[in-house]
Formats: C-alpha cells, structure tokens, sequence
C-alpha cells in the first residue's frame, strides 16, 4: 500500500492501481524511471617532487576532468567550498613557506 513518497536509488519500473473497496480497480499503468549517475570527477594531482623544500615551495594542482574547479586548505581540514577552502588559482599556484598539509578537491560545475 502506497502511503508516502519513495526515494530510487537505481532505475526501476513503478506499476500502479488504484483500489476501492466495493468498485473495480484501476487499469494497472507503469512508468519506467532511469537513474543516470552523476559523473565522478578526476582526483586532484599535486606536483610535489620531493617531501621537504628549503625557505618556500611553489605547488601547482590540476585535474584532468574539463570544467572542474579545485578548493584547498593547507590547516589539513577537508576542502570544502564555502567553508575555509580556498579557490584554486590555476596561473599562481600555491606558495607553502611553512610546514603544512595540504588537501585538495575538485567539483563540478552545477
């Protein structure tokens, strides 16, 4: 018995009747509904060639999904656009002058 609304979390075929007690049911009519994914996005990829730098470090990050856009900390918190995340400039880079952990991650244009 259908008594609220459902999620789909894969491509399905809804069939349906309406029924009342004492009258004949409803034709049966089915919908098939396709769930197309949402495409996944190429990690980031950081140019780092060694694990230690003296005085500074210019860091280049790319991303081989066209379109995508990359935030990053450098306080080891989870990038997350709109919360501390910076935008990644793809001309400058990013200059580290201190020890650090940096995190990158990409997104889609809506």
């Amino acid at each position: 018995m259908y008594t609220a609304a459902f999620t789909l979390m894969s491509s399905a075929t809804i069939n349906a009747i309406t029924v009342v007690a004492g009258k004949n049911n409803s034709p049966l009519v089915s919908a098939l509904y396709t769930i197309i994914p949402m495409p996944t996005v190429s990690t980031p990829a950081l140019n780092v060639s060694a694990l230690g730098y003296t005085g500074s470090a210019q860091i280049f990050i790319s991303c081989a999904t066209p379109g995508a856009t990359i935030y990053y900390t450098t306080d080891g918190t989870q990038p997350v656009q709109g919360d501390a995340a910076e935008l990644y400039n793809n001309t400058l880079g990013v200059t580290l002058t201190n020890s650090c952990t940096l995190k990158a991650r990409r997104s889609l244009p809506a």
